[in-house]
């Protein structure tokens, strides 16, 4: 008889990578461990391969994050892969990722698998967007003071896990 065990099921591989955006350093970082974490989760993004069956953690440690564009894409999956941008699982607020009000903070398309965890989006004109295809997992996610939508939706697919907390500013 053929059967499925947890010893011959295929699990991915998982890539932890670190941001610090008091102490890391995107020049001669290399986002390997705390020590040598980048600073910007822009510089982190581009360790992250184009397709990939394995799960890509960036990893930020407590403080703010300024984001001047865009956080796009994400890891397309043939399979199982997916990417995880994490925060504080203990205070998800003192993880705050700013805007300037005139950008989104992410937009994701297909196929992507992206995870939301344990932060704060604050300041932008979208908090979230996800574009056909993508599917996003927010857990523990505050979304506030953003001027147009907390969330826009365009045929993506959103999870929702824990607390999820959206509090627009503007229209």
């Amino acid at each position: 008889a053929i059967g499925v065990s947890a010893s011959n099921l295929y699990e991915p591989s998982v890539v932890t990578i670190y941001v610090n955006s008091t102490s890391g350093k995107d020049q001669t970082g290399d986002g390997m461990t705390p020590q040598t974490a980048y600073a910007t989760i822009q510089r982190a993004q581009e360790d992250l391969p184009l397709v990939s069956n394995s799960v890509y953690v960036i990893q930020l440690a407590d403080g703010e994050y300024n984001l001047s564009s865009t956080i796009n894409g994400g890891v397309l999956s043939p399979g199982l892969g997916r990417m995880t941008i994490r925060g504080n699982p203990t205070d998800p607020g003192v993880v705050v990722i700013r805007g300037a009000g005139a950008i989104s903070a992410f937009d994701f398309w297909t196929p992507t698998f992206v995870d939301l965890e344990y932060l704060t989006i604050d300041g932008f004109h979208q908090g979230l967007v996800a574009e056909v295809g993508a599917f996003v997992t927010l857990r523990n996610v505050v979304i506030r003071n953003c001027d147009e939508a907390g969330i826009a939706l365009n045929d993506g697919h959103l999870i929702f896990h824990g607390t999820v907390d959206i509090n627009m500013s503007g229209g």
